[in-house]
């Protein structure tokens, strides 16, 4: 019994290090406020394992709860603009352009929220820059990723070593000269 624990602990543990390579960012900035029940607390983490998982559906049911009982709860709304790039990142695949925009801007308003509360929140500037870029990509617009550049910018200002937010800053240079 220990030892299957154990391997699935392990496999846990080595699946979300895998994800985290190309998966946006749930950062301790966005924790939520202590005042927080523990009920909401422990849906929180669900819905992370979920995320991790890929399971979007299931995560998206459980942040637009959380956000419900707790709107003003910075990760879980981080997440789900997280779940919303996902989903139009499935409608691009599928060539569903205008759904793909309209979860890109559902996202964009997710991490807009958590920037009026907090415009120092490296995840929130980080995942807003991307569903920016994503946004941009499914409608061919490279003028839509300047948008992204201020948002980049400032994640990169917080943690200049941040490789994604680093790529990203990079792909758009390369794509407006900017």
């Amino acid at each position: 019994m220990r030892r299957i624990g154990r391997t699935i602990f392990t496999m846990f543990v080595a699946s979300w290090f895998t994800l985290a390579d190309y998966m946006p960012v749930i950062a301790a900035d966005t924790v939520a406020k202590p005042t927080v029940s523990e009920e909401v607390r422990k849906m929180n983490e669900e819905g992370l394992v979920l995320l991790a998982s890929k399971n979007y559906h299931a995560a998206h049911a459980i942040f637009s709860e959380v956000v419900t009982k707790d709107e003003d709860n910075a990760r879980a709304r981080n997440a789900l603009g997280i779940v919303f790039v996902a989903y139009g990142g499935q409608a691009k695949r599928e060539g569903r352009v205008t759904g793909a925009v309209e979860w890109y801007d559902k996202a964009i308003a997710q991490h807009k929220l958590n920037l009026a509360d907090n415009p120092d929140n490296f995840a929130s500037n980080l995942n807003l820059g991307i569903a920016y870029c994503q946004k941009a990509i499914a409608q061919r617009n490279r003028g839509g990723l300047e948008a992204a550049i201020p948002h980049f910018d400032a994640a990169l200002k917080i943690d200049s070593d941040h490789e994604k937010a680093q790529g990203w800053r990079t792909y758009i240079r390369k794509k407006t000269g900017k």
